[in-house]
């Protein structure tokens, strides 16, 4: 196991990242060490695709971009065990395509800008049963409204499981479609989404749901256009099998768009579970069978038994066109929720609860001084 340095100047070991990939050996560790762009890179290669436990990094205190060649992409084809840090991927058309055999990436404290205007998703397995993990990440584009299919993820394959967590996600017209083979192993966790969904023309979704997606601890703002002519859906329930399992989130203004448009819901088909969930400013909700409680919705409108201790009051977020939703101290969600086993945190990684009972959406009130979190607007 070996590490290589990588500077254009020639003073590392090579002046290219996709030729230092090519030459590495399984183990190996590439730190990206200057803060030059790295253009028409091309990480789509028979001598990558399959390399095991690759660690490719910037160096201390180093920001350095990688582009992508046009139509390039990294691709993994039996490849396991990556590791992907603090570096800058922009514009790029593709990021991933997973292929059979592969398994285990992790990207964390990156960024990912996308250039892509032909519908096909950033990050996607259509072969491969992936394992994914994004952690502090900003994935964002500003090619916003061109097609109902430009997504963000999508997850084809049974057996794929992602956690996508403490991470910024905008402009996307989707952000992830989850097919019917999976069951389980989607999580969504402490991430701030919004100005997603905004194409004028055609109708589509934050979440193209037919399989199964946990929500956990999520801000989840200002998606959807007023100028839309279409139905939009938040999530859109596309077949029976279809699950949805939202704990302690928070919604505003998603999916206001049109007569017809949802925040949860479609082809007759409803949320599964919703529990300690805030709805300000949302299209209709649709709630299926009796696992919901314990939800706040205020200035919007619901179908179907949205379950026990449901409240219509204001929320009473603290700047919510801003994006900011933590809760003020006079909110009827503090202190009100109920105890999730699965959610111990809030999306601040505060422990829940801080007094006697969980508060609802994805803030908690730190107890000893009744201020909220820290707030980073990323608008």
């Amino acid at each position: 196991m070996t590490t290589y340095y990588i500077r254009q100047d020639g003073s590392g070991d090579f002046t290219r990242v996709d030729t230092a990939l090519k030459a590495g050996a399984n183990g190996d560790t590439f730190i990206v060490d200057d803060n030059n762009t790295y253009s028409s890179e091309d990480w789509n290669d028979a001598s990558i695709e399959a390399k095991d436990n690759y660690t490719i990094r910037a160096g201390t205190g180093k920001t350095p971009k990688i582009n992508f060649a046009s139509g390039q992409h990294l691709k993994m084809a039996g490849a396991l065990g990556w590791l992907i840090q603090n570096l800058t991927f922009e514009p790029v058309q593709y990021f991933l395509r997973m292929g059979l055999g592969s398994s285990g990436l992790t990207l964390q404290n990156c960024i990912i800008k996308s250039s892509n205007s032909d519908g096909a998703a950033l990050i996607y397995n259509d072969y491969g049963s992936l394992t994914l993990t994004i952690d502090g990440c900003t994935l964002y584009t500003t090619n916003a409204g061109i097609s109902s299919g430009y997504k963000l993820f999508q997850f084809a394959i049974s057996g794929t499981t992602a956690t996508v967590k403490n991470s910024t996600i905008y402009g996307f017209q989707q952000v992830c479609s989850v097919s019917s083979t999976i069951s389980s192993g989607i999580v969504f966790e402490k991430n701030r989404i919004y100005n997603c969904d905004r194409c004028n023309t055609q109708g589509g979704y934050i979440v193209d749901l037919y399989g199964a997606i946990t929500l956990k601890n999520n801000y989840i703002y200002n998606c959807g256009n007023s100028g839309a002519t279409q139905t939009h859906y938040g999530i859109y329930h596309a077949s029976a099998s279809s699950r949805l399992y939202s704990y302690n989130n928070s919604f505003y203004n998603v999916c206001t768009v049109h007569a017809s448009s949802k925040t949860v819901g479609g082809s007759s088909y409803t949320a599964q579970e919703i529990k300690n969930t805030v709805f300000h400013t949302c299209n209709s909700i649709g709630f299926l069978g009796t696992s919901h409680s314990n939800n706040i919705i205020y200035g919007g409108s619901y179908t179907g038994n949205a379950g026990a201790n449901l409240l219509t009051t204001d929320p009473n977020y603290t700047n919510p066109a801003s994006g900011n939703l933590d809760i003020l101290a006079i909110s009827p969600a503090k202190n009100s929720g109920l105890t999730i086993a699965s959610v111990t945190e809030d999306i601040y990684s505060t422990i829940r609860p801080q007094e006697s009972n969980y508060d609802r959406g994805g803030h908690e009130i730190i107890a000893a001084s009744g201020k909220a979190g820290i707030f980073a607007n990323n608008l």
